[in-house]
């Protein structure tokens, strides 16, 4: 029997032996470059740079990795341990000074790090020229990096940069400077630079049709001009090389130019220079073609393409004599011609070229890296195209495919490469080479080989599912070889109808029933190993609309409301999670950003609809898991979509014809269309240019104005109304010029200056200039000579010329002109005056006629001469003013008499007077008057001034008035006085009606109060919730005056206001109480209010008497230093209501204990004090009563007397106040202290107002008083009711 320990030796190996076959290495992958995107297939380097230059090279893969380089196809190999360096499997001697550093002497070329394969050159050198390639490798296959080629960059200078040549040409030849630069690697920029500032300043030159450059530098001038003397500095090539930041300067060139000759010369066009005529360009690059001609005049350089249509102007270029061809397509191919012409010949000199279109391999299918399981196979793709047709070459581990031994488990075919019947050992890399003569693709890719047991990736615990949808059970299943997969439910194998295995693994069920809920297993197994999955799959009920929108179409006006309702049943345990979603033509509805859209539940309501809302409403209702969906159509009948496509065609001068295309009607036929414009004048303004009448013409002709840019558009009209404009239209109709239809209106001259000529004229908007250039022409003409002046200025519309004579006549007219000419009509010749001034005339004998009323006087004077020479200027009548006695500069009013229309020569003319009437007089008042002649801006001097008396009038309108207080069955009234007594006021008169809708009746009843002081007055027996017009009239013994009214309605029966106490004023032994009521309640006021008060500490209150005129009450006789407590109650018949109580404590001194009480009416002091009152009243009733009598003893004949004089007794005084005749009165017309004689006191006064007639005038312009009611100040009235204020009144 074996030792113990040697059978547990033996136990181990066998399992160890087991494992090592059941569980194979995961994955064994080959390694695989990743491509720099940054290197470049030729690398630049500058010899004498010092900066180290890096070589990336990266590879993934597992195991360890082995980088190595080589250079021009020769090993170079770098050891990790001890960075040795071998070359051809030699050890390279670092001592070797081609590999040493020349700063640092050590080994210049080394590794970045130990993790990858890039290298660092520290310093490049001319032998560091050649081809590199990284390669890695690890024990499963070997990867290669794209090759790149490291130059070394030249900067050879020009050959003789110190040389200086000096060109001399005459005006229009040509010139040609060479360049001839070096020949560098990389080929360097050429340009031309201009010097300036004595070699301080340096311009590129800017090449165009004149000046160019050809593909070798050269530069061209076509023709010569004094300008390129550049004021003699110098010209010279510069080469840039950009791969070492660096320029090189060329010769240095000036130019003479020679003018002493004949005047500059011309020449035909000639060709100079062209470039390669046939050239192969490459798809997807730049191709250029060239020609340079000389010539003068310069020039002009056209290039079409002969064969295969026009240039494509998005990315073929003709500028600077130059055709660029971008981003070349295989399309492009063809021929091309420049041509060159000027003035000299009439044919163009031409040049033609020839494009190939080649291009570089271009992937069709690159190789992608494969992972693979054991007895699998494994495909690569490898395609390109291109022009020539590319080759391709395969590779395994970096070998040529024919290089390798065959394998029958390796099938090469067309652009594939097939491993069958995969083992552990066959992970490489696969690399695939694609050129032409253009160029070449390297592809590098891995093939791993995978080998483990099945792996679920993704699982479940539970999915639910309503009835009749499908459902996806995941068994995402990953493992190599790829494993078997098979599923459960109640240990029988579930496949057949209705089930779908997916290459993933997972399970489709096809409309999932209730029968299927349940425990679901899937079972994955492969050689290496099996493994399974459980979860439970839940069925639910499927969610169904029940209640569907409706109707399920539907037509309704604009402007209307529509509802949709909407209503689903789901699965009992879903039904927390049922939600509704509304879309509109299969857009979710966005009910924040469309209020009339609004939700109700699970339905919805448009209000207000309008086209925009027709369409198709759908209500989606969704549990999470499934959903059902309802739909109903809605066309809204609406004015109808504006047209579209708006465009014109025939776009002339004067008119255009404008197209467009029918919008959607919105279900009500479109009846006419309305064709507007707007133009550059005034870009923000449409004028309607056509109305078309017949809905089937989408066009129509409109008229225009020349000289002006238009854009159109269109609006549309059916029987609901009009489409909102349409898009205006995208191009702009120019219309041409054309000379100025008509000349500016509304020519003539004002008058206001004197001695001036001021012309004026309506200025022409510049839509009426009909083109360019655009002035007035004003033309003046008197006795035969004629004066013109032209404004260029459109918006001016004066001119203002100094003459000196007065009212002198001028014939003038204005033309409108443009740089094609003047208006083909005449201008119409208009009659204009120079200034007017003063009349030099006045009227005289101006006096009353009869008796003056309350409000209206007539009056008669000598008329003037009416004579240009007299008046001045256009006569235009009189001016009547007057103004209360003593206030003639606040008070005074203008009435305008109109000149008397001409009279019938037929009729023999009277020596007669003028008269008038004024009927806007203060009532009431003591006045005077004067009159003037007037002219159209100035009046003359004036005439004698009379003074007479109006009696009193009715007064004009309370003011202010309102309701204070609002009961169910009454009003507090309160109203302000009249500003226009117009008398002594007697008292008010208060009314009031019903009013029922537009039915008003007659007034019920009117108060007559004659206290002139009233202020409120109390309506009461109303009816309650009742509209009532209310009255105020003011009074005096002439009668009421003009009513003031107003709308108030009564309450209805309910509680009243609860007044709010105020505490005015606080007395030893009074207290001032007040209270106020909130207008803005609407309940009802009381109909009376009292206080009730008592002393802190009793028990019961005392009272006032009721009160309805006033908010205030005084509460007397109390006790000095006491506190009180107050409220005020409201009440009416129905109730009382009381407010807040208010504490208040009295001043004084506590009163004594025992005190005599007094009655303040038997107190001595109060005595005296009303006998003194009762003597100054009855003074003032005698004083006025002797006043009185004193005015009855005129004789009302002579109070009328015309001239404030005694017709029969001319020593008599009538008036103590006017002088007597003979003596001066500083107020007479013509008199030396007369304000009359100046000129601005002459055009003094206020508003004024016109009469139509003399005598009678129209009485329907006046109210039933015979007057109008003017607004006077508000100042109180003397004793004759005179206002202290400026009257506004006009007759």
């Amino acid at each position: 029997m074996l030792p113990y320990s040697i059978l547990t030796f033996l136990v181990i190996l066998t399992v160890q032996c087991a494992l090592s076959v059941d569980q194979p290495p995961r994955v064994t992958r080959p390694p695989t470059i990743m491509p720099e995107r940054q290197m470049q297939d030729v690398i630049y380097f500058d010899p004498e740079g010092t900066s180290p230059q890096e070589f990336p090279c990266k590879a993934l893969g597992n195991e360890t990795i082995k980088f190595e380089w080589t250079k021009n196809g020769k090993l170079l190999k770098i050891d990790n341990s001890n960075f040795e360096w071998t070359k051809n499997g030699k050890v390279i001697d670092l001592d070797d000074p081609k590999y040493i550093s020349n700063t640092t002497k050590k080994p210049k070329i080394v590794h970045k790090d130990r993790l990858t394969g890039t290298i660092v050159i520290s310093e490049l050198r001319e032998d560091d020229e050649g081809i590199y390639q990284c390669i890695a490798r690890n024990a499963y296959g070997v990867s290669k990096s794209k090759k790149f080629h490291l130059l070394k960059a030249t900067k050879r200078p020009f050959s003789d940069p110190t040389k200086r040549t000096r060109y001399s040409k005459r005006p229009a030849d040509f010139l040609m400077i060479r360049c001839n630069p070096p020949q560098n690697t990389p080929p360097g920029i050429i340009r031309w630079v201009q010097y300036s500032d004595n070699g301080n300043g340096k311009n590129y030159i800017d090449f165009g049709d004149r000046i160019s450059q050809d593909n070798e530098g050269n530069l061209y001038f076509a023709n010569v001009q004094e300008g390129d003397e550049n004021e003699g500095e110098d010209y010279t090539c510069e080469v840039q090389i950009r791969a070492l930041n660096m320029y090189i300067e060329g010769a240095f060139s000036t130019i003479e130019v020679d003018d002493s000759g004949p005047v500059e010369a011309q020449f035909p066009v000639e060709l100079k220079y062209f470039s390669e005529p046939e050239v192969t360009g490459l798809k997807g690059k730049t191709v250029t073609f060239q020609c340079i001609f000389a010539g003068n005049p310069t020039p002009s350089i056209k290039w079409v393409r002969k064969s295969g249509g026009k240039l494509d102007k998005k990315r073929m270029f003709p500028k600077n004599q130059k055709l660029t061809i971008k981003n070349v397509q295989y399309e492009d191919a063809g021929t091309y011609e420049c041509r060159g012409e000027n003035s000299v010949i009439p044919t163009a000199i031409k040049k033609t070229f020839k494009l190939e279109v080649e291009s570089k391999p271009v992937w069709v299918a690159e190789p992608k890296k494969f992972d693979a399981g054991v007895e699998e196979q494994a495909v690569f793709e490898c395609s390109a195209e291109g022009r020539p047709e590319p080759e391709i070459q395969w590779f395994i581990n970096g070998e040529p495919l024919e290089n390798l031994k065959v394998d029958s488990r390796r099938i090469e075919s067309a652009g594939q490469l097939r491993f069958m019947n995969l083992t552990r050992d066959d992970a490489k890399v696969i690399q695939c080479n694609v050129s032409n003569s253009h160029g070449s693709l390297w592809a590098d890719v891995a093939l791993s080989i995978m080998a483990y047991k099945p792996e679920i990736k993704a699982k479940f615990d539970e999915i639910k599912v309503s009835e009749g949808k499908s459902v996806t059970l995941p068994c995402e299943v990953d493992g190599k070889p790829t494993p078997s997969v098979f599923w459960k439910r109640k240990d029988q194998k579930m496949d057949g109808p209705g089930y779908r295995m997916m290459s993933t693994g997972n399970l489709t069920i096809e409309n999932a029933t209730k029968s299927e809920e349940g425990k679901w297993t899937c079972f994955a197994e492969n050689r290496y190993g099996k493994t399974k999955s459980s979860g439970e799959l839940i069925v639910r009920m499927k969610t169904k609309i029940e209640n569907r929108p409706s109707p399920s179409k539907q037509q309704i006006k604009f402007g209307t409301t529509t509802p949709f309702r909407c209503n689903a049943i789901t699965d009992p345990a879903e039904q927390q999670n049922l939600k509704y979603t509304w879309l509109k033509d299969g857009e979710p509805i966005d009910f924040k950003n469309n209020p009339r859209v609004k939700k109700t539940g699970t339905g919805i309501i448009v209000e207000g609809t309008t086209s925009e809302d027709t369409g198709n409403y759908t209500c989606v209702a969704s549990n999470g898991l499934d959903s059902d969906s309802a739909s109903a159509e809605l066309n809204v009948i609406a004015p109808p979509d504006p047209p579209i496509d708006v465009s014109f065609s025939a776009c002339m001068s004067r008119s255009a014809i404008v197209s467009w295309t029918k919008g959607f009607d919105n279900f009500s036929p479109i009846t006419k269309y309305y064709v507007e414009y707007n133009h550059s004048f005034a870009p923000d303004v449409w004028t309607r240019a056509a109305v078309v009448k017949d809905p089937t013409k989408t066009e129509a002709r409109v008229k225009l104005s020349p000289h002006a840019n238009y854009t159109f558009r269109v609006i549309a009209e059916n029987l609901l109304g009009k489409s909102k404009p349409s898009e205006r239209s995208l191009a702009a109709c120019d219309a041409n010029s054309a000379l100025p239809d008509k000349h500016p209106s509304n020519v003539h001259t004002d008058r206001s200056r004197t001695g001036w000529l001021i012309i004026k004229w309506d200025k022409m908007p510049e839509i009426e200039h009909n083109g360019p250039g655009f002035r007035y022409d004003l033309v003046i003409m008197k006795n035969g000579k004629k004066n013109t002046t032209e404004i260029y200025d459109w918006t001016e519309n004066k001119k203002e010329i100094y003459i000196g004579s007065v009212y002198e006549p001028y014939e003038i007219f204005v033309d409108a002109v443009n740089e094609i000419g003047p208006c083909n009509d005449p201008a119409v010749v208009h009659i204009g005056y120079t200034g007017e001034a003063a009349p030099l005339t006045a009227p005289g004998n101006f006096e009353l006629v009869g008796n003056a009323s309350a409000k209206s006087a007539t009056f008669q004077w000598d008329p003037v001469d009416t004579s240009p020479e007299m008046i001045r200027g256009e006569f235009k009548g009189y001016q009547i003013r007057y103004w209360k006695v003593g206030e003639k500069n606040t008070t005074m009013q203008v009435v305008e008499v109109p000149r008397s229309p001409p009279q019938d020569t037929r009729i023999k003319k009277r020596a007669v007077k003028d008269t008038a009437t004024v009927n806007s007089l203060p009532p009431y008042s003591d006045l005077e008057a004067d009159i003037v002649a007037a002219n159209t801006y100035f009046v003359s001097n004036a005439s004698n001034v009379i003074s007479f008396t109006t009696p009193e009038g009715v007064p004009g309108r309370v003011k202010k008035a309102r309701v204070v207080l609002r009961g169910s069955h009454h009003f507090l009234v309160e109203w302000e006085p009249p500003e226009e007594p117009n008398g002594v006021l007697l008292g008010f008169e208060i009314g009031y009606k019903k009013v029922d809708g537009f039915n008003v009746g007659e007034i019920l009843q009117t108060n007559k109060y004659d206290d002139p002081y009233r202020s409120r007055a109390f309506i009461e027996n109303l009816d309650e919730n009742q509209e009532y017009t209310i009255y105020v009239w003011g009074r005096t013994k002439q009668g009421r005056g003009k009513d003031y009214y107003f709308d108030a309605k009564t309450a209805n029966v309910g509680s009243l206001i609860v007044p709010e106490i105020d505490i005015v004023l606080i007395g030893e032994d009074f207290v001032n109480v007040s209270w106020s009521v909130d207008p803005s309640q609407d309940a009802p006021a009381g109909q009376y209010h009292y206080v009730k008060y008592r002393e802190i500490g009793k028990v019961d209150f005392e009272e006032t008497e009721r009160e309805k005129m006033n908010t205030w009450m005084n509460v007397s006789n109390l006790q000095p230093n006491k506190r009180y407590e107050f409220l005020v109650v409201a009440g009416n018949e129905h109730g009382e209501t009381p407010s807040d109580i208010k504490e208040v404590t009295t001043k004084g001194e506590p009163s004594p204990s025992v005190k005599t009480e007094t009655n303040i009416a038997q107190a001595p002091w109060f005595i005296i004090m009303m006998i003194l009152i009762a003597v100054l009243i009855l003074i003032l009733i005698i004083v006025c009563f002797i006043k009185r009598s004193r005015g009855e003893k005129y004789n009302v004949q002579e109070r009328e007397k015309l001239r404030g004089n005694d017709l029969e007794n001319p020593e008599k005084d009538m008036f103590n106040e006017y002088p007597k005749s003979g003596e001066t009165d500083p107020l007479a017309a013509g008199s030396p202290d007369s304000f009359d004689n100046d000129d601005h006191k002459i055009l003094g006064g206020s508003e004024t107002d016109s009469m139509a007639e003399y005598g009678d005038v129209d009485p329907s312009k006046f109210n039933e008083d015979g007057s109008f009611i003017g607004q006077y100040g508000s100042q109180k009235p003397d004793e004759k009711g005179n206002q202290q204020s400026a009257m506004s009144t006009f007759v």
